[in-house]
């Protein structure tokens, strides 16, 4: 249930600038000069209300809604209106509709298990990527979605600082440095670009706190950290991007393994070390019991969809395809200036691909400052060089390097993963690098003058290199917006050239050098990166129009499909309405097969929109209207199958008077002995499906005889449809087959009259029932079982986390009573 407090954005931040205010001030230095962590956590939220300020001054949400109005029937009430940022989709067709359909079912008192508005029926919490039960979600209940999708990307970044922070703090460096490098790392480009609400970013800000409990593990060996590692891995875990985990993972296994070798080399003995993998692998397999109800319907899901299907029938990664040649210069490109090819908020982006999926910017400071810890080892050298080889194969993956990237591309995982993405790896890296290089100056151990002004000529080198051999084929305008750019990069390097050498010179500058570097960081970050996140006035935000006042005040269950440009993906689950696509990269394979047929061609990842109404599965879906927008005239809708039921402004709404109900009797029924076999049946048959389905085995008995009277019994009705079931309400006078345009998944139960009965799969991916006689209730409820194992295993693994965390602090209470030879208070 939900409490409308009326909790904003604004009312988080201005309470913890005060109460950061207060802490920095009165814990503002510790012995020897360092800042308390509370005052490095102050800083870092006054640093983080600079990217944030839209919100902050003027109550704006991090929604891109203004995408919206780029189609009818939104676009009707701001004809003039230009979308800040168009590529961010994902956020307003994915996330934010996943949000609505969350606080559905937790106000019907049900888990967020199933999303009955979209393709006909799909996983939301098997998805993973919804991120439906991870614990930040329930400041949902607390306050709008619009203020939670502004205050979580805020989190997330400050979680991301303060854990660097708290891992370079660990490796002992200055407090100055460690915040530089907290800073780097939450404000670098991954983070920057895919700040609204993206899931990866769930997972990348655990990666400090990771790493952290993997060095104090190897360090010493604490159970307490082995408990903080598996409540770390856990969150990152429930955040709901499995290629990011397993990124991350690829990272944090060799740290420990390189950990314990220094352990080793410092003359523990082995059998220390191995009492220390044993906690790791103990938080471990605790961490996967803990996330289980989530990870278990996930990997069940998983070789249902679409594209899990594709890579295992071709064998080959998604992104096999893409040049070595062009994602060396794109990559290389942004680490230089992150428009090096353009934007798409200023509407002229002409590199290859998704520009968010290729920014690698680091700052300028940040890059000199990595580069230097490379080449002058003064300070933990077996730490940067450690750091240097993660990086450099990261950085390589990422940019499809021949023979690494084909390698690992065949393999387990790598092989379903988006590769490109360890680009967040190369990042970490980077930043802790250029924090051990600040350090260095703030310690005095970092004297060159010379060294900072060769990088940075190599560095204008690379820019040269890359702009002379990408500038073939620009335009004037291109040339132009580059030229600017590559001279804004120029004065950030003659900026942190100036600082670097300087801070080699005078000691004194060389320890103010990371606040200083800091400050650089906050300025660049905010030339480019300010203006790339959409901030929207909240009524901008799903407004309701004429169109989807008419289409959810029509009676009865019906699907909508937007045709031509008119309505979105994710629209359906915030009007409520049903529709037979929406944006989920984990659609059902045996669903898609069906959309294939509707528009001509399978699409693994994304349905964009209905490319064609003229298809009789059209009516086996149950698509009673079609939204076209005002200016739309075409002669599909000429014949005498639709009928103009609404006719507006902002657009224009049609009746397939074929459609079929939701839930109909068929008279025939032929079986094939696969799902795809049922499917190629059922497309044979297209223009019977209102009578003829095919179904495949096992069979229900009452299926023997292939003739039903379907006249004999009536329509069904919908009685009541919530997330997670729907009941309906029948009357017959004979058996019958019950067809239902519902996707049929595993999972999903039927109970005629109370007793349970079976589901079978119709025309490759549908529901149908065998109904006696006599029946006057059935009730369909989605209950995977997968789930309740989960939620058992996830029990276990709580209750053994309960009794470590007792036998922890037992322990802690032993040796503290050891070590001053009295009880503690």
């Amino acid at each position: 249930m939900t409490w409308d407090l009326a909790i904003s954005f604004r009312v988080i931040i201005w309470i913890g600038t005060a109460a950061g205010l207060g802490l920095w001030w009165s814990h503002r230095r510790q012995e020897g000069g360092d800042l308390t962590p509370w005052a490095a956590v102050a800083l870092y939220w006054l640093a983080l209300m600079i990217l944030f300020w839209p919100a902050i001054v003027s109550n704006r949400c991090l929604v891109p809604a203004d995408i919206l109005f780029q189609n009818y029937p939104w676009k009707a009430l701001h004809p003039g209106l230009t979308p800040h940022n168009p590529l961010l989709t994902d956020p307003l067709e994915s996330v934010y509709p996943w949000w609505r359909s969350w606080l559905k079912a937790v106000n019907e008192g049900t888990w967020p298990l199933w999303n009955p508005a979209a393709y006909c029926g799909s996983p939301l919490l098997a998805n993973l990527i919804s991120a439906s039960l991870h614990p930040v979600n329930l400041l949902l209940l607390i306050m709008p979605i619009e203020q939670a999708s502004t205050l979580f990307p805020f989190l997330r970044l400050l979680v991301a600082a303060v854990g660097t922070y708290a891992l370079l703090r660990a490796f002992r460096l200055p407090s100055a440095s460690a915040f530089l490098g907290g800073l780097l790392y939450a404000l670098c480009g991954v983070h920057v670009v895919w700040l609204s609400n993206y899931p990866s970013v769930n997972v990348t800000a655990m990666m400090p706190w990771i790493f952290l409990s993997l060095d104090r593990l190897a360090d010493r060996g604490r159970p307490g950290w082995a408990l903080a590692l598996a409540l770390f891995s856990t969150l990152q875990f429930l955040g709901g991007h499995p290629e990011s985990s397993f990124h991350l993972y690829l990272a944090a296994l060799p740290f420990f393994i390189w950990r314990l070798f220094n352990e080793r080399q410092r003359g523990v003995s082995y059998q220390v070390l191995a009492g220390r993998f044993a906690l790791v692998g103990s938080a471990g397999l605790i961490a996967v019991a803990l996330a289980a109800f989530q990870l278990y319907p996930f990997m069940e899901y998983l070789p249902l969809t679409s594209r899990y299907q594709e890579i295992a029938a071709t064998g080959k990664n998604m992104f096999h395809h893409l040049d070595f040649g062009v994602c060396l210069r794109q990559i290389s490109g942004t680490l230089i200036t992150p428009d090096f090819y353009g934007n798409p908020v200023h509407r002229n982006y002409w590199g290859f691909g998704n520009y968010t999926e290729q920014n690698t910017h680091l700052t300028i400071i940040g890059l000199i400052l990595a580069a230097l810890a490379l080449i002058r080892n003064h300070s933990h050298r077996g730490l940067k060089r450690f750091l240097v080889l993660l990086a450099l194969f990261s950085f390589l993956v990422a940019v499809r390097t021949p023979g690494l990237f084909d390698l690992l591309a065949h393999l387990p995982l790598f092989k379903e993963a988006g590769n490109h993405r360890l680009i967040f790896v190369f990042s970490f890296c980077c930043s802790i690098l250029a924090a051990l290089a600040a350090a260095d100056y703030q310690t005095g151990q970092e004297k060159s003058i010379k060294t900072p002004v060769l990088t940075a000529i190599g560095l204008v080198i690379v820019a040269g290199l890359l702009h002379f051999f990408s500038s073939n084929g620009l335009t004037e305008l291109q040339l132009r917006y580059r030229l600017t750019h590559l001279a804004i990069f120029l004065v950030f390097l003659v900026l942190a050239v100036w600082l670097t050498a300087s801070g080699g010179a005078r000691p004194g500058l060389g320890r103010r050098l990371p606040w200083i570097a800091a400050g650089l960081v906050l300025l660049e970050v905010v030339t480019w990166g300010s203006d790339y996140n959409t901030f929207v006035d909240r009524a901008l935000i799903y407004p309701p129009t004429p169109m989807t006042d008419f289409i959810t005040s029509r009676p009865g269950r019906f699907r909508v499909v937007g045709y031509k440009g008119c309505l979105r993906r994710g629209a359906e689950q915030v009007y409520g309405y049903d529709s037979i696509i929406s944006m989920d990269p984990m659609k059902p394979a045996a669903y898609e097969r069906v959309l294939a047929a509707v528009n001509g061609r399978y699409q693994a990842v994304h349905t964009p929109e209905t490319a064609a109404v003229d298809s009789p599965w059209i009516n086996f879906l149950n698509v009673k209207y079609i939204a076209v927008g005002p200016d739309v005239t075409t002669e599909e809708f000429s014949s005498k199958r639709f009928r103009l039921a609404y006719d507006g402004v902002d657009g224009k709404v049609y009746e397939n008077l074929q459609a079929l109900p939701r839930a109909f009797w068929a008279e025939k029924v032929l079986t094939a002995p696969s799902g795809v076999s049922a499917f190629e049946l059922a497309d044979t048959h297209r223009y019977e499906l209102n009578r003829v389905v095919v179904l495949e085995p096992p069979v229900d008995a009452g299926f023997s005889s292939a003739e039903f009277e379907a006249a004999k019994n009536p329509t069904v009705v919908v009685v009541e449809k919530k997330q997670n079931s729907f009941l309906l309400q029948v009357r017959t006078t004979a058996p019958g087959c019950l067809v239902l345009s519902e996707v049929l998944l595993p999972g999903w139960h039927v109970r005629l009259d109370g007793r349970e009965s079976r589901i079978n799969r119709a025309n490759g991916a549908f529901m149908a029932v065998f109904v006696p006689a006599g029946v006057n209730r059935m009730e369909f409820y989605y209950a995977p079982r997968s789930f309740q194992v989960g939620l058992i295993i996830s029990g276990a693994g709580l209750f053994v986390l309960f009794l470590a965390l007792a036998g922890w602090i037992r322990w802690r209470r032993r040796s503290i009573k050891r070590e001053t030879g009295s009880r503690p208070e």
